[in-house]
């Protein structure tokens, strides 16, 4: 279920759920999504792919998201799902897609760092990595830390 790993990923306890906080954050993307579907959709395969969620439904989301959303962010959530199922290569193709769009998104940024670093491309995952925490340290509870740490693994 989303809702599950949207309170696992943003720490949100049954409590939290049961105020009403939650609710009130689903209600306003389902808001959203009736006005804009491509701006919501992006969190899905984001989700699935991120918090370990399985990959072979994500890719499937992630190529749709592309496909709808023909930018930056398309092409960044589809690289984020590739590089999930083990495909740093094509992840690297839909990154680099994503960067010419020259979006000053740390997430962009950090997705493009860590798929260099799993191609071992130390270089250019300090220069991704390094970017992204530049621009916004804390651009993410869960992710700004990992980062933080494979900047540090790569000699940042």
């Amino acid at each position: 279920c989303l809702q599950a790993r949207v309170r696992r990923r943003t720490g949100s306890t049954d409590r939290d759920h049961r105020s009403g906080r939650e609710c009130a954050a689903w209600v306003w993307a389902g808001r959203l999504a009736s006005v804009n579907r491509a701006v919501v959709i992006s969190h899905v395969p984001r989700l699935s792919a991120g918090d370990g969620g399985g990959t072979s439904g994500a890719v499937g989301r992630g190529r749709a998201e592309r496909d709808v959303r023909k930018d930056g962010f398309g092409y960044d959530t589809y690289a984020w799902t590739l590089f999930a199922a083990g495909r740093f290569a094509d992840a690297r193709d839909a990154s680099d897609h994503a960067l010419a769009f020259g979006i000053p998104d740390a997430r962009v940024l950090y997705h493009a760092g860590m798929i260099a670093k799993a191609q071992h491309d130390n270089a250019r995952a300090k220069r991704y990595l390094g970017q992204a925490l530049k621009l916004s340290p804390r651009f993410d509870p869960l992710q700004s830390r990992r980062a933080r740490t494979a900047l540090s693994a790569v000699g940042g």
